[in-house]
Protein backbone atom coordinates (compact mmCIF):
# COMPACT_ATOMS: atom_id res chain seq x y z
CA UNK A 1 0.00 0.00 0.00
CA UNK A 2 1.26 3.59 -1.10
CA UNK A 3 0.79 6.70 0.24
CA UNK A 4 -0.32 9.18 -1.90
CA UNK A 5 -1.01 12.84 -1.29
CA UNK A 6 -3.07 15.33 -3.05
CA UNK A 7 -3.52 19.59 -2.86
CA UNK A 8 -6.66 20.64 -3.31
CA UNK A 9 -6.71 24.01 -5.22
CA UNK A 10 -6.00 24.06 -8.34
CA UNK A 11 -5.28 20.78 -8.05
CA UNK A 12 -8.33 18.74 -7.78
CA UNK A 13 -10.61 21.98 -7.92
CA UNK A 14 -9.75 24.47 -10.19
CA UNK A 15 -10.40 28.25 -9.06
CA UNK A 16 -8.33 31.16 -8.40
CA UNK A 17 -8.84 34.36 -6.34
CA UNK A 18 -9.88 37.77 -7.42
CA UNK A 19 -9.70 41.26 -5.16
CA UNK A 20 -12.72 42.87 -5.61
CA UNK A 21 -13.04 46.40 -3.81
CA UNK A 22 -10.59 45.32 -1.90
CA UNK A 23 -12.10 42.36 -1.01
CA UNK A 24 -11.35 38.53 -1.98
CA UNK A 25 -13.24 36.46 -3.90
CA UNK A 26 -13.43 33.50 -5.25
CA UNK A 27 -13.37 32.47 -8.35
CA UNK A 28 -14.40 28.90 -9.48
CA UNK A 29 -12.73 27.38 -12.69
CA UNK A 30 -14.59 23.67 -12.45
CA UNK A 31 -12.52 20.23 -11.70
CA UNK A 32 -9.37 18.74 -13.08
CA UNK A 33 -11.05 15.80 -14.34
CA UNK A 34 -8.08 13.83 -14.53
CA UNK A 35 -6.83 14.00 -11.12
CA UNK A 36 -10.01 13.18 -9.85
CA UNK A 37 -9.73 9.38 -11.77
CA UNK A 38 -6.10 9.50 -10.52
CA UNK A 39 -7.50 9.96 -7.03
CA UNK A 40 -10.55 7.04 -7.46
CA UNK A 41 -8.17 4.88 -8.90
CA UNK A 42 -5.78 4.93 -6.21
CA UNK A 43 -8.77 4.70 -3.51
CA UNK A 44 -9.65 1.52 -5.60
CA UNK A 45 -6.35 -0.15 -4.87
CA UNK A 46 -6.18 0.34 -1.34
CA UNK A 47 -3.68 2.96 -1.11
CA UNK A 48 -3.59 5.54 1.62
CA UNK A 49 -4.90 8.92 0.23
CA UNK A 50 -5.14 12.03 1.45
CA UNK A 51 -5.41 15.98 0.96
CA UNK A 52 -2.88 18.21 2.35
CA UNK A 53 -4.08 21.83 1.55
CA UNK A 54 -2.49 24.95 2.65
CA UNK A 55 -5.61 26.41 3.32
CA UNK A 56 -6.96 27.60 7.20
CA UNK A 57 -8.93 25.24 8.44
CA UNK A 58 -10.57 28.20 10.80
CA UNK A 59 -11.34 30.18 7.67
CA UNK A 60 -13.59 27.42 5.76
CA UNK A 61 -16.88 29.36 6.49
CA UNK A 62 -15.59 32.52 5.32
CA UNK A 63 -16.59 30.78 1.78
CA UNK A 64 -19.35 28.24 2.53
CA UNK A 65 -20.04 27.25 -0.34
CA UNK A 66 -16.37 26.92 -1.48
CA UNK A 67 -15.21 24.94 1.20
CA UNK A 68 -13.36 21.70 1.24
CA UNK A 69 -16.27 19.44 2.67
CA UNK A 70 -18.82 21.28 0.36
CA UNK A 71 -16.45 20.38 -3.15
CA UNK A 72 -15.99 16.53 -2.47
CA UNK A 73 -19.66 16.51 -1.18
CA UNK A 74 -20.51 17.07 -4.42
CA UNK A 75 -17.76 15.13 -5.99
CA UNK A 76 -19.03 11.73 -4.21
CA UNK A 77 -15.69 11.98 -2.03
CA UNK A 78 -17.14 12.24 1.37
CA UNK A 79 -17.13 9.24 2.58
CA UNK A 80 -13.57 8.49 1.83
CA UNK A 81 -12.19 12.32 2.98
CA UNK A 82 -13.03 12.25 6.67
CA UNK A 83 -11.72 14.64 8.42
CA UNK A 84 -8.37 12.72 9.85
CA UNK A 85 -7.72 12.33 5.68
CA UNK A 86 -7.67 16.46 5.29
CA UNK A 87 -4.62 18.53 6.78
CA UNK A 88 -4.17 22.37 7.12
CA UNK A 89 -1.12 23.61 6.89
CA UNK A 90 -2.26 27.31 7.41
CA UNK A 91 -0.14 28.45 4.29
CA UNK A 92 2.91 26.62 5.52
CA UNK A 93 4.65 24.43 3.03
CA UNK A 94 3.77 20.97 3.03
CA UNK A 95 6.55 19.07 3.08
CA UNK A 96 6.66 18.15 6.70
CA UNK A 97 3.58 17.25 6.71
CA UNK A 98 4.13 15.04 3.72
CA UNK A 99 6.73 13.19 5.73
CA UNK A 100 5.25 12.66 8.62
CA UNK A 101 2.18 10.68 6.72
CA UNK A 102 4.96 8.74 4.46
CA UNK A 103 4.05 10.09 1.35
CA UNK A 104 5.57 8.56 -1.80
CA UNK A 105 3.46 11.11 -4.45
CA UNK A 106 2.35 14.04 -4.11
CA UNK A 107 0.13 16.24 -6.61
CA UNK A 108 0.91 20.19 -6.66
CA UNK A 109 0.88 23.26 -8.24
CA UNK A 110 2.45 25.59 -6.10
CA UNK A 111 5.88 26.41 -7.46
CA UNK A 112 7.46 26.58 -4.27
CA UNK A 113 6.44 23.25 -3.01
CA UNK A 114 7.86 21.52 -6.30
CA UNK A 115 11.14 23.23 -5.69
CA UNK A 116 11.45 22.44 -2.36
CA UNK A 117 9.91 19.03 -2.38
CA UNK A 118 13.11 18.16 -5.33
CA UNK A 119 15.00 15.47 -4.53
CA UNK A 120 13.13 14.47 -1.73
CA UNK A 121 9.12 13.58 -2.36
CA UNK A 122 8.11 13.45 -6.02
CA UNK A 123 5.97 16.03 -6.61
CA UNK A 124 3.57 16.32 -9.86
CA UNK A 125 1.89 19.57 -11.41
CA UNK A 126 -1.80 19.11 -11.84
CA UNK A 127 -1.60 21.15 -14.88
CA UNK A 128 0.78 18.86 -16.81
CA UNK A 129 -2.69 17.26 -17.56
CA UNK A 130 -4.69 20.51 -18.57
CA UNK A 131 -4.56 21.35 -22.47
CA UNK A 132 -2.08 23.76 -24.46
CA UNK A 133 -3.33 26.47 -25.73
CA UNK A 134 -1.74 28.80 -28.66
CA UNK A 135 -0.26 31.55 -26.04
CA UNK A 136 3.26 31.00 -25.35
CA UNK A 137 5.11 32.67 -22.53
CA UNK A 138 8.90 33.41 -22.52
CA UNK A 139 11.21 35.69 -20.62
CA UNK A 140 13.85 37.24 -20.56
CA UNK A 141 16.24 36.45 -17.35
CA UNK A 142 19.02 38.75 -15.75
CA UNK A 143 21.54 37.65 -13.04
CA UNK A 144 23.08 40.25 -10.83
CA UNK A 145 25.44 41.16 -13.73
CA UNK A 146 23.29 41.53 -16.49
CA UNK A 147 23.91 38.24 -17.82
CA UNK A 148 20.67 36.76 -19.75
CA UNK A 149 20.24 32.94 -19.64
CA UNK A 150 19.67 30.67 -22.68
CA UNK A 151 18.89 27.10 -23.10
CA UNK A 152 19.95 24.69 -25.66
CA UNK A 153 16.91 22.52 -26.73
CA UNK A 154 17.34 18.88 -27.11
CA UNK A 155 15.05 18.62 -30.42
CA UNK A 156 15.64 19.19 -34.20
CA UNK A 157 18.41 22.03 -34.82
CA UNK A 158 19.90 21.60 -30.69
CA UNK A 159 19.27 25.52 -30.89
CA UNK A 160 19.60 28.21 -28.17
CA UNK A 161 16.28 29.27 -26.80
CA UNK A 162 15.60 31.24 -23.68
CA UNK A 163 12.87 29.73 -21.20
CA UNK A 164 9.15 29.66 -21.37
CA UNK A 165 6.73 27.41 -22.86
CA UNK A 166 2.90 27.05 -24.11
CA UNK A 167 0.49 28.62 -21.11
CA UNK A 168 -2.45 26.22 -20.63
CA UNK A 169 -5.96 26.94 -21.57
CA UNK A 170 -7.02 27.78 -18.56
CA UNK A 171 -4.32 30.00 -17.73
CA UNK A 172 -4.64 31.94 -20.65
CA UNK A 173 -8.28 32.84 -19.28
CA UNK A 174 -7.22 34.01 -16.02
CA UNK A 175 -6.16 37.72 -15.38
CA UNK A 176 -2.84 36.87 -13.73
CA UNK A 177 -2.79 33.77 -15.42
CA UNK A 178 0.18 34.64 -18.88
CA UNK A 179 2.56 35.42 -15.85
CA UNK A 180 2.24 32.42 -13.31
CA UNK A 181 2.10 30.19 -16.56
CA UNK A 182 5.47 31.42 -17.97
CA UNK A 183 6.39 31.24 -14.26
CA UNK A 184 5.62 27.55 -14.00
CA UNK A 185 7.27 26.40 -17.37
CA UNK A 186 10.29 28.09 -16.17
CA UNK A 187 10.15 26.41 -13.43
CA UNK A 188 9.74 23.16 -14.84
CA UNK A 189 12.86 23.96 -17.02
CA UNK A 190 14.81 25.57 -14.99
CA UNK A 191 14.26 24.77 -11.48
CA UNK A 192 14.41 28.34 -10.82
CA UNK A 193 11.54 30.73 -9.25
CA UNK A 194 11.09 33.98 -10.25
CA UNK A 195 10.73 37.05 -8.11
CA UNK A 196 8.35 38.70 -10.97
CA UNK A 197 8.04 39.05 -14.52
CA UNK A 198 7.32 42.41 -15.97
CA UNK A 199 5.46 41.81 -19.77
CA UNK A 200 7.86 43.89 -22.59
CA UNK A 201 5.46 42.51 -25.61
CA UNK A 202 4.16 40.04 -28.06
CA UNK A 203 5.12 38.82 -31.68
CA UNK A 204 3.01 35.99 -33.78
CA UNK A 205 5.51 33.17 -34.39
CA UNK A 206 4.77 30.57 -37.12
CA UNK A 207 6.12 26.91 -35.72
CA UNK A 208 5.12 23.37 -37.62
CA UNK A 209 2.00 25.55 -39.43
CA UNK A 210 0.66 26.79 -36.11
CA UNK A 211 0.63 30.29 -35.42
CA UNK A 212 1.52 31.32 -31.62
CA UNK A 213 1.71 33.95 -30.13
CA UNK A 214 4.84 34.68 -28.02
CA UNK A 215 4.57 36.81 -24.77
CA UNK A 216 7.44 38.49 -23.76
CA UNK A 217 8.33 38.83 -20.24
CA UNK A 218 11.88 40.03 -18.10
CA UNK A 219 13.09 39.65 -14.79
CA UNK A 220 16.18 39.74 -13.05
CA UNK A 221 17.65 37.75 -10.14
CA UNK A 222 19.54 38.81 -6.97
CA UNK A 223 22.24 35.89 -7.40
CA UNK A 224 25.05 36.14 -9.75
CA UNK A 225 24.89 33.01 -12.19
CA UNK A 226 22.58 31.16 -10.08
CA UNK A 227 22.51 27.08 -10.83
CA UNK A 228 19.95 25.84 -13.26
CA UNK A 229 18.43 22.28 -13.10
CA UNK A 230 17.56 21.22 -16.23
CA UNK A 231 16.29 17.57 -14.64
CA UNK A 232 12.89 18.77 -13.51
CA UNK A 233 11.30 17.26 -16.12
CA UNK A 234 10.27 13.89 -16.76
CA UNK A 235 11.42 14.40 -20.14
CA UNK A 236 14.30 16.99 -20.74
CA UNK A 237 13.50 19.60 -22.97
CA UNK A 238 16.99 21.75 -22.70
CA UNK A 239 20.36 19.75 -21.98
CA UNK A 240 22.29 22.76 -21.65
CA UNK A 241 22.05 26.42 -20.46
CA UNK A 242 24.90 29.18 -20.26
CA UNK A 243 24.45 32.91 -18.94
CA UNK A 244 25.60 35.08 -21.49
CA UNK A 245 26.19 39.26 -21.65
CA UNK A 246 24.11 41.39 -24.48
CA UNK A 247 27.16 42.09 -26.06
CA UNK A 248 28.15 38.49 -27.04
CA UNK A 249 24.92 37.38 -27.61
CA UNK A 250 25.41 37.26 -31.35
CA UNK A 251 27.37 34.05 -31.28
CA UNK A 252 24.20 32.56 -30.15
CA UNK A 253 21.55 34.12 -32.30
CA UNK A 254 22.98 32.54 -35.15
CA UNK A 255 22.32 29.17 -34.01
CA UNK A 256 19.13 30.07 -31.89
CA UNK A 257 15.68 30.39 -32.46
CA UNK A 258 13.33 32.87 -33.81
CA UNK A 259 12.22 33.49 -29.99
CA UNK A 260 15.96 34.18 -29.12
CA UNK A 261 16.60 36.44 -31.62
CA UNK A 262 13.12 38.89 -31.08
CA UNK A 263 14.51 38.31 -27.09
CA UNK A 264 17.76 39.96 -28.06
CA UNK A 265 16.44 42.73 -30.19
CA UNK A 266 13.35 43.64 -27.11
CA UNK A 267 16.25 43.14 -24.49
CA UNK A 268 18.15 45.62 -26.41
CA UNK A 269 15.37 48.12 -27.11
CA UNK A 270 14.30 48.22 -23.23
CA UNK A 271 17.68 48.59 -21.53
CA UNK A 272 19.14 46.89 -18.00
CA UNK A 273 17.08 46.42 -15.12
CA UNK A 274 18.28 48.84 -12.38
CA UNK A 275 18.79 47.07 -9.04
CA UNK A 276 16.37 49.18 -7.51
CA UNK A 277 13.60 48.89 -10.08
CA UNK A 278 14.20 45.31 -9.63
CA UNK A 279 13.47 45.39 -6.04
CA UNK A 280 10.10 47.61 -6.79
CA UNK A 281 8.63 45.31 -9.02
CA UNK A 282 9.98 42.40 -6.76
CA UNK A 283 7.93 43.83 -4.02
CA UNK A 284 4.97 44.60 -6.06
CA UNK A 285 4.69 40.85 -7.17
CA UNK A 286 5.29 39.82 -3.42
CA UNK A 287 2.72 42.10 -1.61
CA UNK A 288 -0.54 41.46 -2.48
CA UNK A 289 0.20 37.62 -1.94
CA UNK A 290 1.73 38.06 1.57
CA UNK A 291 -1.78 40.44 2.42
CA UNK A 292 -3.73 37.47 0.86
CA UNK A 293 -2.03 35.32 2.56
CA UNK A 294 -1.18 36.84 6.59
CA UNK A 295 -4.15 39.32 6.27
CA UNK A 296 -6.85 38.60 3.95
CA UNK A 297 -6.74 34.16 4.16
CA UNK A 298 -4.58 33.77 7.33
CA UNK A 299 -5.16 32.66 10.38
CA UNK A 300 -6.82 35.57 11.76
CA UNK A 301 -10.10 34.49 11.59
CA UNK A 302 -11.92 37.74 12.62
CA UNK A 303 -11.01 41.72 11.86
CA UNK A 304 -9.72 42.10 14.92
CA UNK A 305 -8.98 45.50 17.41
CA UNK A 306 -12.50 45.86 18.39
CA UNK A 307 -14.78 48.47 17.55
CA UNK A 308 -13.38 51.53 14.66
CA UNK A 309 -11.49 48.67 13.11
CA UNK A 310 -12.04 47.13 9.68
CA UNK A 311 -10.29 44.41 7.49
CA UNK A 312 -7.05 45.86 5.93
CA UNK A 313 -7.34 47.00 2.23
CA UNK A 314 -5.20 44.12 -0.33
CA UNK A 315 -3.23 47.40 -1.76
CA UNK A 316 0.14 47.89 -1.49
CA UNK A 317 0.76 50.22 1.41
CA UNK A 318 2.25 53.21 0.46
CA UNK A 319 4.81 53.53 3.25
CA UNK A 320 8.20 52.14 2.86
CA UNK A 321 9.06 49.12 3.99
CA UNK A 322 5.61 47.97 3.16
CA UNK A 323 3.77 47.27 6.03
CA UNK A 324 1.42 44.37 6.42
CA UNK A 325 -0.60 45.96 9.61
CA UNK A 326 -4.01 43.85 10.06
CA UNK A 327 -5.74 47.12 11.62
CA UNK A 328 -6.76 50.15 9.96
CA UNK A 329 -8.82 52.67 12.36
CA UNK A 330 -11.65 53.77 10.77
CA UNK A 331 -12.76 56.23 13.73
CA UNK A 332 -9.47 58.64 14.30
CA UNK A 333 -9.98 60.81 17.10
CA UNK A 334 -6.91 63.15 16.77
CA UNK A 335 -7.40 66.51 15.38
CA UNK A 336 -8.79 66.32 11.91
CA UNK A 337 -7.30 68.48 8.61
CA UNK A 338 -9.02 69.15 5.71
CA UNK A 339 -6.67 68.87 2.61
CA UNK A 340 -7.99 69.64 -1.16
CA UNK A 341 -6.61 68.10 -4.25
CA UNK A 342 -7.26 69.76 -7.29
CA UNK A 343 -7.02 66.28 -9.82
CA UNK A 344 -6.90 66.81 -13.64
CA UNK A 345 -9.93 65.37 -15.48
CA UNK A 346 -9.34 61.64 -16.73
CA UNK A 347 -9.22 61.21 -20.44
CA UNK A 348 -11.12 58.87 -22.11
CA UNK A 349 -11.21 56.62 -24.79
CA UNK A 350 -13.65 54.58 -26.99
CA UNK A 351 -12.57 51.32 -28.65
CA UNK A 352 -14.66 50.50 -31.67
CA UNK A 353 -14.62 47.39 -32.93
CA UNK A 354 -14.43 45.67 -36.31
CA UNK A 355 -17.42 43.36 -38.06
CA UNK A 356 -19.06 41.13 -34.93
CA UNK A 357 -19.24 37.86 -37.28
CA UNK A 358 -15.56 38.12 -37.57
CA UNK A 359 -14.67 38.67 -34.65
CA UNK A 360 -16.50 35.73 -33.72
CA UNK A 361 -14.15 33.87 -35.78
CA UNK A 362 -10.95 35.30 -34.77
CA UNK A 363 -12.02 35.64 -30.99
CA UNK A 364 -8.46 34.85 -29.41
CA UNK A 365 -6.50 36.71 -31.83
CA UNK A 366 -8.75 39.41 -31.74
CA UNK A 367 -9.05 40.27 -27.95
CA UNK A 368 -5.67 40.09 -27.76
CA UNK A 369 -5.55 42.73 -30.46
CA UNK A 370 -8.24 45.24 -28.58
CA UNK A 371 -6.58 44.37 -24.96
CA UNK A 372 -3.20 45.68 -26.08
CA UNK A 373 -4.80 48.74 -27.26
CA UNK A 374 -6.30 49.62 -23.89
CA UNK A 375 -3.64 48.43 -21.93
CA UNK A 376 -1.37 50.80 -23.64
CA UNK A 377 -4.14 53.63 -23.06
CA UNK A 378 -4.34 52.94 -19.41
CA UNK A 379 -0.83 53.07 -18.91
CA UNK A 380 -1.19 56.78 -20.38
CA UNK A 381 -3.98 57.02 -17.58
CA UNK A 382 -6.90 56.81 -19.91
CA UNK A 383 -10.03 55.55 -19.08
CA UNK A 384 -11.16 52.98 -21.41
CA UNK A 385 -14.26 51.62 -23.02
CA UNK A 386 -14.93 49.30 -25.67
CA UNK A 387 -17.90 49.55 -28.43
CA UNK A 388 -19.17 46.94 -30.92
CA UNK A 389 -19.33 48.40 -34.20
CA UNK A 390 -23.09 49.35 -35.17
CA UNK A 391 -24.61 51.22 -38.06
CA UNK A 392 -25.52 55.01 -37.55
CA UNK A 393 -24.13 55.16 -34.27
CA UNK A 394 -21.46 56.70 -32.15
CA UNK A 395 -20.12 56.40 -28.51
CA UNK A 396 -21.58 58.64 -26.39
CA UNK A 397 -24.64 59.51 -28.48
CA UNK A 398 -26.53 62.35 -28.71
CA UNK A 399 -23.99 63.92 -25.93
CA UNK A 400 -21.06 65.36 -27.52
CA UNK A 401 -17.12 65.01 -25.95
CA UNK A 402 -17.71 61.92 -23.83
CA UNK A 403 -14.31 60.60 -25.24
CA UNK A 404 -10.98 62.72 -26.00
CA UNK A 405 -9.99 59.60 -28.19
CA UNK A 406 -12.15 56.72 -30.91
CA UNK A 407 -10.07 53.85 -32.08
CA UNK A 408 -11.66 52.57 -34.77
CA UNK A 409 -10.46 49.36 -36.13
CA UNK A 410 -11.93 47.66 -39.69
CA UNK A 411 -15.65 48.00 -39.75
CA UNK A 412 -15.35 49.87 -36.68
CA UNK A 413 -13.25 52.66 -38.44
CA UNK A 414 -15.95 54.00 -41.07
CA UNK A 415 -17.73 55.50 -37.43
CA UNK A 416 -15.00 58.01 -37.21
CA UNK A 417 -15.70 59.83 -40.27
CA UNK A 418 -16.97 63.48 -39.55
CA UNK A 419 -16.24 62.63 -35.66
CA UNK A 420 -14.18 65.21 -34.94
CA UNK A 421 -16.00 67.71 -37.11
CA UNK A 422 -18.65 67.61 -35.56
CA UNK A 423 -17.76 67.89 -31.94
CA UNK A 424 -17.93 64.47 -31.02
CA UNK A 425 -14.66 63.36 -29.88
CA UNK A 426 -10.98 65.60 -29.87
CA UNK A 427 -9.42 63.11 -32.15
CA UNK A 428 -9.97 59.47 -33.90
CA UNK A 429 -7.60 56.86 -35.46
CA UNK A 430 -8.09 53.86 -37.28
CA UNK A 431 -6.77 50.32 -37.70
CA UNK A 432 -6.78 48.01 -40.28
CA UNK A 433 -8.77 50.40 -42.25
CA UNK A 434 -10.39 49.07 -45.50
CA UNK A 435 -10.60 51.90 -47.80
CA UNK A 436 -7.89 54.45 -46.56
CA UNK A 437 -8.33 56.82 -49.43
CA UNK A 438 -11.80 57.33 -48.85
CA UNK A 439 -11.25 58.16 -45.39
CA UNK A 440 -9.45 61.33 -44.72
CA UNK A 441 -7.86 60.93 -41.15
CA UNK A 442 -5.22 59.40 -39.94
CA UNK A 443 -4.58 55.63 -40.56
CA UNK A 444 -2.23 53.13 -39.54
CA UNK A 445 -2.36 49.65 -40.91
CA UNK A 446 0.13 46.77 -40.32
CA UNK A 447 2.89 46.72 -42.87
CA UNK A 448 1.61 43.31 -43.83
CA UNK A 449 -1.77 43.86 -43.46
CA UNK A 450 -3.79 44.70 -46.84
CA UNK A 451 -7.56 44.53 -45.81
CA UNK A 452 -10.59 44.76 -48.76
CA UNK A 453 -14.26 44.98 -47.80
CA UNK A 454 -15.85 42.13 -46.71
CA UNK A 455 -13.25 39.71 -46.40
CA UNK A 456 -11.88 38.22 -43.38
CA UNK A 457 -7.67 38.91 -43.43
CA UNK A 458 -5.15 37.01 -41.75
CA UNK A 459 -3.22 37.40 -38.51
CA UNK A 460 -1.70 40.43 -38.95
CA UNK A 461 -5.03 42.47 -39.35
CA UNK A 462 -5.07 41.86 -35.37
CA UNK A 463 -1.81 42.71 -34.64
CA UNK A 464 -0.20 45.87 -33.83
CA UNK A 465 3.40 46.91 -34.98
CA UNK A 466 5.64 49.22 -33.19
CA UNK A 467 4.82 51.76 -35.94
CA UNK A 468 1.39 51.82 -34.91
CA UNK A 469 2.18 51.91 -31.34
CA UNK A 470 4.33 54.59 -32.00
CA UNK A 471 1.01 56.33 -34.10
CA UNK A 472 -1.44 55.96 -31.62
CA UNK A 473 1.39 57.53 -28.64
CA UNK A 474 1.17 60.43 -31.01
CA UNK A 475 -2.53 60.89 -30.83
CA UNK A 476 -1.81 60.60 -26.53
CA UNK A 477 0.62 63.12 -26.40
CA UNK A 478 -1.51 65.40 -28.59
CA UNK A 479 -4.54 64.86 -26.65
CA UNK A 480 -2.39 65.41 -23.19
CA UNK A 481 -0.49 68.04 -24.49
CA UNK A 482 2.65 66.62 -23.96
CA UNK A 483 5.85 68.10 -26.15
CA UNK A 484 6.98 65.97 -28.92
CA UNK A 485 10.45 65.45 -29.50
CA UNK A 486 12.45 66.97 -32.75
CA UNK A 487 12.94 63.88 -34.44
CA UNK A 488 9.48 62.38 -33.79
CA UNK A 489 8.51 65.70 -35.62
CA UNK A 490 10.42 65.68 -38.14
CA UNK A 491 8.97 61.63 -38.37
CA UNK A 492 6.01 62.68 -38.92
CA UNK A 493 6.11 65.79 -41.40
CA UNK A 494 8.12 63.10 -43.49
CA UNK A 495 5.25 61.23 -42.71
CA UNK A 496 2.73 63.47 -44.42
CA UNK A 497 4.79 64.33 -47.37
CA UNK A 498 5.19 60.46 -47.77
CA UNK A 499 1.42 60.09 -48.53
CA UNK A 500 0.92 63.35 -50.33
CA UNK A 501 3.36 61.77 -53.26
CA UNK A 502 1.68 58.57 -53.09
CA UNK A 503 -1.65 59.99 -53.27
CA UNK A 504 -0.55 62.10 -56.52
CA UNK A 505 0.35 59.01 -58.03
CA UNK A 506 -2.59 56.71 -58.07
CA UNK A 507 -1.41 54.42 -54.89
CA UNK A 508 -3.93 52.31 -53.18
CA UNK A 509 -2.32 52.73 -49.54
CA UNK A 510 -1.60 56.45 -49.60
CA UNK A 511 -1.85 56.16 -45.45
CA UNK A 512 0.87 53.69 -44.53
CA UNK A 513 4.00 55.08 -46.40
CA UNK A 514 5.03 57.03 -43.45
CA UNK A 515 5.58 53.57 -41.51
CA UNK A 516 7.99 51.65 -42.72
CA UNK A 517 8.58 48.54 -40.97
CA UNK A 518 10.30 45.27 -41.73
CA UNK A 519 9.43 43.54 -38.22
CA UNK A 520 5.99 42.01 -38.47
CA UNK A 521 4.70 39.05 -37.34
CA UNK A 522 5.16 35.85 -39.19
CA UNK A 523 1.95 33.50 -40.34
CA UNK A 524 -1.25 34.78 -41.42
CA UNK A 525 -3.48 33.70 -44.21
CA UNK A 526 -2.40 37.12 -45.92
CA UNK A 527 -6.42 37.68 -46.51
CA UNK A 528 -7.92 40.68 -47.21
CA UNK A 529 -9.84 42.77 -44.20
CA UNK A 530 -13.37 43.49 -43.33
Amino acid sequence: MKTITFDFDDTIVMSHMLIKNEKPIFMFDGYNNKIIQIIQSHIKRGDDVHIVTARSKEKEDLFPDFSIPVFLNKLSLNHYFTPDRIHYTEGALKLEKLQELGSTLHYDDSLEEISNNFGKIPVKNPFDYCKDSPEVGKAIIYDANDRILILRRTDKGRKWDIPGGHLKELEAKRPDGPIEGTEREIMEETGLLLPYLEEIGSEMFAWKGKNNNINFFQTKLKQNKPEVNLNMQDFQENDEYKWVSIGEMFKYVKNGTQILGKAVEIAKKQGLISEESRYQKKMKRKHRKMKKKLVGLGKNKHFGGGKGHKRPKMSRSKSAPAGFGALEEENNQKKRIIKVKIVQRAHKAAIIKGNPAHLAKNKAISDKFYNEIGQILKNEGFLVDFHDSKAHWWPGKPKKMVYDLWIGHSLGADRLEGAVDDGYTRKVIGFGVPNPEKQPFLVVNHPKDTPKPGKISGNEHYMLSDDMKMALKDIISAIKGDKLDEKRKKRRKKRRKTRKKRRNRGSNWPYIGGYAHDSGGDGGDGGGGE
